[in-house]
């Protein structure tokens, strides 16, 4: 089935080139590709070979920002409050609280769900006419039906500051960071390495650990933590890239899964589960967890599987996806909340607490999370990639399996 879908990408891909050198040709003298009119990546961005289409007008400052952006911040101060949801975590929250050193007259409700408990809560709060949500900090793949059922209102008309529609400040600039189909509702504003696994060195040596293959291993039965794979999550996007770009396949998801995994809910159990040696391996352990316990001098010898190889880390955004909820009880101060996280400042506040990486190329992040800019990735969390079936897919794998 993977290999078909791979061979079928390829297919289309080869189709897709042949008609635009055919385009080139007809073309009349001194009229421009289409190409010409999508933002440069910067020099320090690495290359993918599944880019989001940047073909939608690109988001431009307006003339009269600073009286726009002046009003915005007045009328929200007026209104008081923000109300945000978003990743699970406390790391998490403390990035938040920058915001409200910045603005102390617009009070922060911040709260951390799963991307699995966020979508059918919201649905039955709209079906009982509660608008209670200002803005969703989610990971890639929980908005997509969420913009389906229309959740969202369109983030470009929101971006007011010139230095965060300025595209030289974005890896892949800021068209590239609109994900979903329409270039308009979801805007990713992390990108960083994640890593297959994280091997407790002190208990599973190298010697005895160092490829992907090896998990299959019967000695390491039983000794596997991981994240539920059973729906949408890091992990279950993780199995979906192993079968597809890791080239591991439906049969090699079915013997991993077999191998008795401890499944868990948090991303922190999971951390402390292998930091302090109940389990020697992690699946997809979240970064910003088991940076918690290096802060306190643990877990320095948990390293990563394969970190060099194309099956044992992938690129991605992680819950680094802004949306803005429309019908928002506090529309103005959603306004200046997200100009506030996409700035120079709110990224680099979000950075220092969560430890992960952003998209802007003046936010420094940790450099064994970050994306080599000389290294191919395949990006494949934009809406419609072949990586969203493959996820589904290994979703039902593991509901089959895990009992």
């Amino acid at each position: 089935m993977y290999t078909a879908l791979r061979r079928f990408t390829a297919i289309l891909a080869l189709v897709v080139l042949l008609v635009g050198v055919a385009c080139g040709q007809a073309a009349t003298p001194g009229s421009s590709p289409a190409t010409s009119a999508k933002p440069s990546a910067s020099a320090s961005a690495p290359a993918t070979s599944a880019e989001p289409s940047a073909s939608a007008s690109k988001p431009q400052a307006n003339a009269d920002w600073k009286a726009q952006w002046d009003t915005v911040v007045a009328a929200a101060k007026k209104e008081g409050r923000v109300t945000v949801a978003g990743a699970p975590g406390d790391l998490y929250r403390q990035a938040m609280g920058a915001f409200e050193k910045a603005y102390p007259d617009i009070q922060l409700d911040y709260t951390g769900f799963r991307g699995v408990d966020f979508t059918p809560k919201v649905t039955a709060e709209r079906n009982g006419g509660q608008y209670l949500w200002d803005v969703y900090l989610a990971g890639y793949i929980t908005p997509f039906p969420m913009i389906a059922q229309g959740f969202f209102d369109p983030l470009p008309p929101a971006l007011i500051l010139p230095e965060v529609l300025d595209d030289s400040k974005w890896m892949g600039g800021v068209a590239g960071g609109l994900v979903d189909k329409g270039h308009q509702y979801q805007f990713q504003f992390q990108s960083r390495l994640e890593y297959v696994a994280m091997i407790n060195r002190d208990l599973a040596p190298e010697s005895e650990l160092s490829m992907v293959d090896q998990l299959l291993d019967p000695k390491w039965k039983g000794k596997i933590a991981a994240l539920d794979p059973r729906g949408p999550g890091p992990f279950a996007a993780f199995l979906g890239y192993l079968a597809g770009t890791g080239g591991r396949g439906e049969d090699w998801l079915r013997k991993f899964l077999a191998q008795d995994l401890a499944i868990m809910s948090d991303g922190r159990q999971l951390a402390e589960a292998v930091v302090r040696g109940r389990y020697p391996i992690g699946m997809s352990v979240p970064a910003a967890d088991l940076a918690q316990f290096r802060q306190q001098g643990l877990g320095t010898n948990v390293k990563p599987l394969a970190p060099d190889k194309p099956e044992g880390r992938r690129i991605t955004s992680g819950f680094g996806n802004v949306l803005l909820v429309n019908k928002a009880p506090h529309s103005n101060a959603a306004k200046v909340y997200i100009n506030w996280l996409l700035s120079q400042e709110g990224q680099q506040a979000w950075v220092n607490a969560t430890a992960q990486n952003s998209r802007r190329l003046d936010v420094k992040g940790p450099p064994e999370t970050a994306p080599d800019p000389k290294t191919k990735y395949e990006l494949n969390e934009v809406e419609g990639s072949p990586l969203q079936d493959l996820n589904q897919r290994a979703i039902a794998i593991a509901k089959e399996i895990i009992k």
